[in-house]
């Protein structure tokens, strides 16, 4: 018997048919558990000898029985239908949020301050659903995304990648911050009194430093730079310990603050805000749980 074309699979009806003949014993029975007639049942057996190349039945009295190749072909097609029934499986389970994972990316900000409380509500709603957090700057969280590393970036706007969509999400006001019983925290202030105080800034480069770096230059303040360091918590804590002022995101002081570590302090003329964006690969396939999180993300907080 030849083989048609190797690229010629079986059809999904016929191994069934093998599987149910295996056992129902006979075409007749066989065909009537899946709503078939003999006539086309025994045309789809014998198309799938033609496609393997092999005689599945013979002829035995009044009815037909599996060669040794149809018996060895039955195991291989119920675990080819277990296969394909189980892919059915996970991705309606996908589609429904039943499983799955995100992968997100963000700043220390987003990643501490931000987006905690979304993801708890998110794994409230779809605890089937993973999600992975990566903590990276924003130039790294947008190469992920062009790389498919990630699904799903929170970055410092203003920001920009060939290949990665953007919109704007929420903002985050800049606190100024003092150590308690420092010279400046004992009165209002204008924004020249900051002018030679010494100043503690983030690293150079970092989105908070340039919304800082700017705001100040506007105003005409020339702080004293003492230190310039990566962390935030580092920040605070050298403030705390009366080395210089500082202005990170209201959101990673508002603990520090309530609990007396740190105070307040608000330069008359000098009110900046840090922006965020969401950002996604142009053109990536949709995720129901990618889709999910942006609805969440997007609902009023």
């Amino acid at each position: 018997m030849r083989p048609e074309p190797p690229e010629t699979l079986p059809d999904l009806t016929a191994l069934q048919l093998l599987v149910a003949l295996a056992r129902h014993g006979t075409v007749t029975r066989a065909a009537a558990s899946l709503h078939l007639s003999q006539p086309a049942a025994t045309h789809q057996l014998r198309r799938l000898e033609r496609q393997l190349g092999v005689a599945l039945l013979e002829r035995r009295g009044r009815g037909v029985a599996l060669t040794a190749a149809g018996q060895a072909a039955v195991g291989r097609a119920a675990r080819a239908l277990e296969e394909l029934a189980a892919l059915g499986r996970d991705m309606r389970a996908l589609a429904g949020l039943e499983a799955g994972h995100v992968r997100v990316g963000a700043g220390s900000t987003a990643s501490i301050h931000l987006l905690p409380a979304w993801l708890a509500t998110f794994r409230q709603r779809w605890p089937g659903v993973t999600v992975h957090l990566r903590e990276a700057g924003t130039p790294e969280v947008l190469d992920a995304l062009v790389a498919g590393d990630l699904d799903l970036g929170v970055v410092g706007l203003p920001a920009a990648r060939r290949g990665v969509a953007i919109t704007p999400w929420c903002e985050d006001p800049v606190a100024f911050l003092a150590w308690p019983g420092a010279p400046l925290a004992a009165r209002p202030i204008a924004a020249a009194d900051l002018t030679g105080a010494p100043f503690i800034h983030a690293r150079a480069g970092s989105p908070i430093r340039a919304i800082v770096d700017a705001g100040l230059a506007a105003a005409g303040v020339a702080p004293r730079e003492v230190m310039s360091l990566e962390s935030v918590e580092a920040i605070k804590a050298c403030v705390a310990a009366g080395l210089g002022y500082a202005a990170v995101s209201s959101r990673s002081a508002a603990a520090d603050l309530a609990a007396g570590r740190l105070v307040p302090l608000a330069p008359a003329g000098l009110s900046l805000t840090r922006r965020f964006g969401l950002a996604v690969r142009e053109g990536a396939a949709p995720v129901a749980a990618v889709q999910a999180l942006l609805g969440l993300l997007g609902e009023a907080p």
